[in-house]
Protein backbone atom coordinates (compact mmCIF):
# COMPACT_ATOMS: atom_id res chain seq x y z
CA UNK A 1 0.00 0.00 0.00
CA UNK A 2 1.46 3.45 -1.12
CA UNK A 3 0.47 6.93 -1.19
CA UNK A 4 0.17 9.30 -4.10
CA UNK A 5 1.46 13.05 -2.99
CA UNK A 6 0.48 16.15 -6.08
CA UNK A 7 1.23 19.46 -5.45
CA UNK A 8 0.63 22.60 -7.03
CA UNK A 9 -1.84 25.39 -6.44
CA UNK A 10 -5.27 26.42 -5.42
CA UNK A 11 -7.22 29.22 -4.21
CA UNK A 12 -7.48 29.38 -0.40
CA UNK A 13 -10.61 30.83 1.61
CA UNK A 14 -8.96 34.10 1.01
CA UNK A 15 -9.71 33.97 -2.89
CA UNK A 16 -5.49 33.87 -3.23
CA UNK A 17 -3.17 31.34 -5.02
CA UNK A 18 -1.77 29.33 -2.89
CA UNK A 19 1.02 26.19 -2.69
CA UNK A 20 -0.80 23.03 -1.82
CA UNK A 21 0.03 19.49 -1.64
CA UNK A 22 -2.56 16.44 -1.61
CA UNK A 23 -1.82 13.08 0.14
CA UNK A 24 -4.38 10.38 -1.90
CA UNK A 25 -4.09 6.45 -0.36
CA UNK A 26 -3.43 3.95 -3.19
CA UNK A 27 -7.20 4.17 -3.71
CA UNK A 28 -7.46 7.47 -4.43
CA UNK A 29 -9.22 8.26 -1.21
CA UNK A 30 -7.86 11.39 0.14
CA UNK A 31 -5.54 10.95 3.30
CA UNK A 32 -4.79 14.59 4.28
CA UNK A 33 -4.24 17.86 2.18
CA UNK A 34 -1.95 21.06 3.27
CA UNK A 35 -2.46 24.48 1.77
CA UNK A 36 0.15 27.25 2.47
CA UNK A 37 -1.04 30.25 4.72
CA UNK A 38 -0.19 32.89 2.54
CA UNK A 39 -1.07 35.54 4.92
CA UNK A 40 0.63 34.14 8.06
CA UNK A 41 3.84 34.04 5.95
CA UNK A 42 3.37 37.56 4.90
CA UNK A 43 2.84 36.77 1.17
CA UNK A 44 0.13 37.70 -1.34
CA UNK A 45 0.50 34.09 -3.67
CA UNK A 46 2.29 30.69 -3.21
CA UNK A 47 2.84 27.76 -5.82
CA UNK A 48 4.11 24.13 -5.29
CA UNK A 49 5.80 23.21 -8.71
CA UNK A 50 8.60 20.20 -7.56
CA UNK A 51 8.53 17.64 -4.79
CA UNK A 52 10.77 14.76 -3.46
CA UNK A 53 10.51 12.69 -0.49
CA UNK A 54 13.41 12.80 1.94
CA UNK A 55 14.96 9.35 3.18
CA UNK A 56 12.84 10.27 6.73
CA UNK A 57 9.50 10.19 4.39
CA UNK A 58 9.44 14.26 4.92
CA UNK A 59 7.64 15.86 1.66
CA UNK A 60 10.36 18.68 0.31
CA UNK A 61 8.21 20.91 -1.84
CA UNK A 62 10.12 23.76 -4.23
CA UNK A 63 8.14 26.66 -5.68
CA UNK A 64 7.71 30.25 -4.93
CA UNK A 65 6.07 33.22 -2.69
CA UNK A 66 5.39 36.54 -3.82
CA UNK A 67 5.03 39.09 -1.34
CA UNK A 68 6.12 42.41 -3.92
CA UNK A 69 8.08 40.07 -5.40
CA UNK A 70 8.87 36.76 -5.78
CA UNK A 71 10.94 34.36 -4.26
CA UNK A 72 12.40 30.77 -4.23
CA UNK A 73 10.73 28.22 -1.85
CA UNK A 74 11.12 25.45 -0.03
CA UNK A 75 8.37 24.19 2.24
CA UNK A 76 8.99 21.05 4.12
CA UNK A 77 6.47 18.61 5.40
CA UNK A 78 6.00 15.89 7.49
CA UNK A 79 4.71 12.60 6.33
CA UNK A 80 1.48 13.66 8.05
CA UNK A 81 1.24 16.87 6.32
CA UNK A 82 2.30 19.31 8.87
CA UNK A 83 5.18 22.09 8.10
CA UNK A 84 8.22 20.68 9.98
CA UNK A 85 9.69 23.17 12.68
CA UNK A 86 13.15 22.01 12.29
CA UNK A 87 13.24 23.35 8.61
CA UNK A 88 14.10 26.92 7.82
CA UNK A 89 11.78 29.22 9.55
CA UNK A 90 8.88 27.28 10.56
CA UNK A 91 9.22 24.30 7.62
CA UNK A 92 9.94 27.12 5.51
CA UNK A 93 13.03 28.28 4.01
CA UNK A 94 12.77 31.78 1.20
CA UNK A 95 15.49 32.35 -1.22
CA UNK A 96 17.28 35.94 -0.24
CA UNK A 97 18.39 38.26 -2.57
CA UNK A 98 17.09 38.40 -6.17
CA UNK A 99 14.58 40.69 -7.83
CA UNK A 100 11.92 37.87 -8.59
CA UNK A 101 12.69 34.16 -9.05
CA UNK A 102 11.33 30.77 -8.67
CA UNK A 103 12.24 27.01 -8.15
CA UNK A 104 10.60 24.82 -10.87
CA UNK A 105 12.73 21.63 -9.95
CA UNK A 106 14.27 19.92 -6.89
CA UNK A 107 16.30 16.76 -5.94
CA UNK A 108 17.55 15.68 -2.78
CA UNK A 109 21.33 14.79 -2.68
CA UNK A 110 22.26 11.63 -0.15
CA UNK A 111 23.93 14.25 1.53
CA UNK A 112 20.66 15.84 2.96
CA UNK A 113 21.84 18.84 0.58
CA UNK A 114 18.55 19.94 -1.38
CA UNK A 115 19.07 21.31 -5.41
CA UNK A 116 16.54 23.61 -6.70
CA UNK A 117 16.73 24.96 -10.48
CA UNK A 118 13.97 27.81 -11.62
CA UNK A 119 14.29 31.16 -12.77
CA UNK A 120 15.87 34.64 -10.96
CA UNK A 121 15.13 38.15 -12.96
CA UNK A 122 18.29 40.05 -14.40
CA UNK A 123 16.94 43.22 -15.80
CA UNK A 124 13.94 42.36 -18.15
CA UNK A 125 15.72 39.23 -18.78
CA UNK A 126 15.21 36.06 -16.85
CA UNK A 127 18.39 33.54 -16.06
CA UNK A 128 18.86 29.94 -15.34
CA UNK A 129 18.97 30.08 -11.17
CA UNK A 130 20.84 26.79 -9.54
CA UNK A 131 20.81 27.08 -5.86
CA UNK A 132 22.03 24.41 -3.25
CA UNK A 133 20.06 24.69 0.37
CA UNK A 134 21.64 22.67 3.58
CA UNK A 135 19.22 19.67 4.64
CA UNK A 136 17.88 22.46 7.44
CA UNK A 137 16.89 24.80 4.98
CA UNK A 138 19.93 27.63 4.53
CA UNK A 139 21.34 29.17 1.28
CA UNK A 140 24.52 27.39 0.86
CA UNK A 141 25.27 28.60 -3.05
CA UNK A 142 23.57 29.67 -5.99
CA UNK A 143 24.65 30.05 -10.04
CA UNK A 144 23.26 31.89 -12.38
CA UNK A 145 23.79 31.68 -15.54
CA UNK A 146 22.09 32.39 -19.69
CA UNK A 147 18.44 33.21 -20.29
CA UNK A 148 15.62 31.01 -19.89
CA UNK A 149 14.97 28.17 -16.60
CA UNK A 150 15.83 25.75 -15.65
CA UNK A 151 13.12 23.37 -15.33
CA UNK A 152 14.86 20.00 -13.82
CA UNK A 153 17.83 18.80 -11.70
CA UNK A 154 19.26 15.78 -11.23
CA UNK A 155 22.76 14.87 -9.76
CA UNK A 156 24.39 12.21 -11.73
CA UNK A 157 25.96 9.32 -10.81
CA UNK A 158 29.48 10.76 -11.14
CA UNK A 159 27.89 13.49 -8.43
CA UNK A 160 27.77 16.41 -11.26
CA UNK A 161 24.78 18.42 -10.90
CA UNK A 162 22.32 18.19 -14.21
CA UNK A 163 20.37 20.83 -14.65
CA UNK A 164 17.58 20.92 -18.00
CA UNK A 165 17.15 24.26 -19.33
CA UNK A 166 15.22 25.45 -23.09
CA UNK A 167 16.41 22.28 -24.41
CA UNK A 168 20.43 22.18 -22.97
CA UNK A 169 21.45 20.46 -20.05
CA UNK A 170 23.62 21.97 -17.83
CA UNK A 171 26.54 20.15 -15.89
CA UNK A 172 27.49 22.07 -12.78
CA UNK A 173 30.00 21.36 -10.12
Amino acid sequence: AGQILVTGKCMNLSGQQAMMVMCYQDDGTRAWSFVHDNASDGCTSSEGAGMELDGAGQIVVAGDVTNIVLYSTIWRLTSDGVLDPTFGTNGIARATGGSGEAAYAICLAPSGEIYTAGFTKNGSDSEICTRCWSADGDENWTFRTGQGAGYGVAIHPDGRLLVAAGGVVLFLR
